[in-house]
């Protein structure tokens, strides 16, 4: 059985190849397919660097992502440790991260709080193709 997926690196932008490396490897150890991997790689890359870039005065500098198998998915989450700021969204000047999140998984959750942002991404493996890896 694979372990969950524990990771604690530092919130900085060339920490996201760490992250991508690890969670590959733990998605290989879950026999999930390519596809389904390269869309949970960059809807994890596109939280973890919203991670990075986005919080308001952090009590750490560093970036947490959690990851563990669900009744026929996976779930991972990516934390800081910052607040977010209201801003008004711009179209044209970025603000792409979460539109590509919910475009790779099948949910995107956000909580905001004054300890930092959750971002929790889950993916079905169940769907036809989604199993395991060809």
């Amino acid at each position: 059985m694979t372990q969950p997926l524990q990771l604690r690196v530092a919130a900085t932008p060339e920490a996201a190849q760490i992250m991508r490396a690890r969670l590959r490897l733990w998605l290989d150890d879950l026999d999930v397919n390519d596809t389904i991997a390269f869309e949970l790689l960059t809807a994890c890359s596109e939280a973890f660097i919203n991670a990075v870039e986005h919080p308001v005065a952090p009590s750490r500098a560093a970036v947490e992502v959690e990851g563990g198998p669900t009744d026929g998915g996976v779930v991972v989450a990516v934390r800081d440790y910052g607040t977010w700021a209201d801003r008004p969204f711009s179209p044209g000047r970025g603000h792409n991260g979460y539109p590509l999140m919910c475009a790779f998984v099948d949910s995107v959750q956000v909580d905001r709080s004054r300890a930092g942002t959750v971002v929790t991404l889950h993916k079905n493996l169940s769907r036809a193709g989604a199993g395991r890896r060809r």
